[in-house]
């Protein structure tokens, strides 16, 4: 309470201070009508902008396919983040141009912008992880009720968040004793902990949703019935050190693990919309997610958010930069320096050709060939002889793997497997064996 009684009292003398100078005076009332054009502007894109991004995704998703209407409607929501921080962007600006705040209070208003995002994006986040309506796609298997459970839960979280960034802001440790920062970082450690452990539940029970019973849960799935564990374990840990005095202990273990879950839910959100684009631009609606190009730029992106990972447990940047430098040495062999940015430069020039290919594969079959004079079963044979040799089919399909089992003849040493040979594949050596109907 002193804390409080102290912080307030700072930032009425800051004011009234201000407010006895006539130069500030001045300043408040020639850009008065600047500090309410930017106050409207703030509350209209708080207030109204998420609102006007629904109705956009929805006019976009009238007119595309599915796999479209969910490309689109992730591209287009990303603005319920950007329109409502450029709203709180205004909003800061129209306090500093009052010239009415301080040193106290212009260290805390420089803070707005950043709790805003936060809680923003936590909203979005939520949203997409535990979408509304039963029918929606979703990561995660989920019952409605614990749809809507869990978008709270999200929610709260980046609330708790960002007011725990205002009140370290506010309440720094060179100006509030140790014991006055412990007693106001409990409380919102404590509800942080329960929705931290709250979210540890939801995961376990969409494994379960998933198990059936007799089998073994697949790895995706194993492996977030452990990140549920440690959640549960930190949501109850971290509050009990911090009621027991260990306060920075408690938010080194407590906030990181739940920014930590948020940052793999952006991954996974990412990851499908990868899968999408790329099912998309090839026309393969069934095995778009599970392609070889989304899987190698989704462990890229797994590699690239290492590095976050690591900010957020505690890591400097200088650190980071040091072990950066090191890794593009690489290491020698003789005379001969291997780095591994050699390797990381093939794999994206690799995943590069690889998805243009398609990309040809695919106009080729959708635009191209049926513009041609060709029947449907002389486009499907064009289309699979020009596949073969793009993708490296045609050289597989030609690696010699033994004589014919059958016949013993050259021609069924180039077949996939010997039992994979068949009778009207011999029959330039075989014709008394030709079944009927079968062309030469």
């Amino acid at each position: 309470l002193t804390a409080l009684r102290d912080y307030a009292v700072a930032i009425g003398t800051e004011t009234a201070g201000a407010w006895a100078l006539p130069e500030r005076r001045a300043e408040l009332w020639q850009n008065l009508p600047l500090i309410i054009g930017y106050m409207l502007f703030a509350a209209i894109l708080i207030w109204r902008g998420r609102r006007w991004m629904e109705h956009l995704v929805q006019k976009l998703e009238e007119n595309a396919s599915a796999r479209g209407r969910r490309i689109w409607a992730l591209l287009v929501s990303f603005g319920q983040i950007i329109l409502p921080t450029a709203g709180i962007f205004a909003l800061t600006e129209a306090l500093l141009k009052t010239g009415m705040v301080g040193l106290v209070g212009a260290v805390n208003v420089s803070v707005l912008p950043a709790a805003g995002m936060i809680i923003f994006s936590a909203y979005w986040l939520g949203g997409w992880v535990f979408p509304k309506g039963s029918g929606a796609e979703a990561p995660l298997r989920l019952m409605p009720d614990r749809r809507a459970e869990g978008r709270i839960h999200v929610t709260s979280f980046g609330v708790l968040f960002a007011v725990e960034r205002l009140r370290a802001s506010a309440f720094d440790t060179e100006r509030t004793s140790q014991a006055a920062t412990s007693v106001l970082s409990f409380p919102i450690l404590a509800l942080a902990g329960v929705l931290l452990f709250r979210l540890g539940q939801l995961l376990r029970r969409h494994v379960a949703n998933e198990s059936t019973p007799g089998e073994q849960p697949s790895y995706n799935n194993r492996l977030i019935a452990v990140f549920g564990r440690l959640a549960q374990v930190i949501g109850v840990g971290g509050p009990v050190l911090a009621a027991v005095g260990y306060v920075p202990a408690a938010e080194a273990v407590v906030y990181p693990a739940g920014l930590s879950l948020g940052l793999m839910a952006v991954l996974l959100i990412l990851q499908a919309l990868i899968g999408d684009i790329y099912a998309l631009i090839t026309g393969n609606e069934e095995r778009g997610r599970d392609a070889l190009v989304p899987v190698l730029i989704g462990f890229i992106l797994t590699l690239i958010t290492l590095p976050i990972f690591a900010l957020i447990w505690g890591a400097r940047i200088a650190d980071l930069t040091e072990l950066w430098t090191r890794f593009r040495e690489g290491f020698f062999i003789g005379e001969t320096r291997i780095s591994p940015t050699d390797f990381l430069t093939f794999a994206i020039l690799f995943a590069i050709g690889y998805m243009l290919t398609r990309l040809l594969q695919g106009a080729l079959k959708s635009s191209l060939l049926p513009k041609t004079s060709l029947d449907q079963g002389g486009q499907n044979g064009l289309y699979r002889h020009l596949s073969g040799r793009a993708g490296g089919d045609q050289f597989r399909r030609n690696r010699p793997v033994g004589p014919c089992n059958r016949c013993r003849c050259a021609f069924g040493r180039y077949r996939f497997r010997p039992a994979e040979h068949r009778v009207e594949l011999c029959v330039r050596h075989h014709l008394v064996d030709r079944a009927p109907g079968v062309r030469r």
